[in-house]
């Protein structure tokens, strides 16, 4: 499957394999720019590996909370209905959730780390920590909101191609079905006339108009049909017309 498929495809396990790559792609991301020694020695010590791992057992809970919540809960109940101030409110509520949320977990996170240069656990830190976590959490939702919003907007569109599409095969089998009884009887006649009359024009006449029906009934109805094919058809259409209304094709050539 191409990879525009696998990513607008709505099965339940293609939209798990997406999730899956989102959070391994992020999580992994966070996890390295987590890296924070505070003395270059520290690069060959396990535990500043550990302590980015932590950070991300700690922090990772509110980013999956706030991207869920966002997608699932705010898009359909208030961006998708143009409630923008109740979107924005949303937002800023989620906000404060989870840096609350993250205060905690920040206090959990600096009492369990040992770095070189020691960091006190106190208010201000916490509220650092958890604020500062609380922003990546944010950002990653607005970023899959905005990627959802976009994928809606080109289903739909998609969406609506087809329907015109459709509503345009229907007007013209529609104009069709009004068409060919009067055309049919009009050059059936005018066949019928060549034919008393012996002029020997009714064999032409009678491989143009075949060829006109299998053009209208077999090739027509594909996307793109030759320009060439089409004039011809054209001109056998006009010359049947023609004959019909008594008009010499001959006189009209020259």
């Amino acid at each position: 499957m191409r990879i525009a498929g696998f990513i607008l495809s709505d099965k339940p396990s293609h939209r798990i394999v997406r999730h899956l790559v989102l959070w391994i792609v992020y999580c992994t991301y966070f996890w390295v720019q987590s890296l924070a020694p505070r003395q270059f020695a520290e690069f060959g010590n396990s535990d500043t590996y550990y302590f980015a791992f932590l950070n991300l057992c700690c922090f990772a809970p509110v980013f999956i909370f706030t991207v869920y919540f966002s997608i699932y809960y705010l898009l359909p109940r208030t961006l998708a209905r143009k409630r923008y101030v109740l979107f924005l409110c949303g937002l800023l509520l989620l906000y404060a959730v989870g840096t609350v949320i993250n205060y905690f977990m920040a206090g959990l996170f600096l009492g369990h780390v040992h770095y070189s240069v020691p960091v006190d656990v106190n208010f201000e830190h916490q509220m650092e920590f958890g604020n500062y976590n609380t922003r990546w959490g944010m950002i990653i939702a607005i970023v899959v909101m905005g990627g959802k919003l976009a994928k809606n907007w080109y289903l739909q569109q998609r969406e609506n191609l087809v329907m015109l599409d459709r509503k345009n095969r229907t007007e013209m089998q529609l104009q069709k079905s009004r068409l060919h009884p009067a055309f049919l009887f009009r050059s059936l006649d005018t066949i019928y006339k060549h034919i008393q009359e012996g002029s020997g024009k009714e064999l032409p006449l009678i491989l143009s108009l075949s060829d006109l029906l299998s053009y209208s009934l077999y090739e027509n109805g594909e996307g793109l049909v030759p320009l060439e094919r089409e004039l011809e058809q054209l001109r056998d259409f006009v010359a049947i017309e023609q004959e019909g209304n008594g008009i010499d094709t001959d006189d009209e050539n020259v």
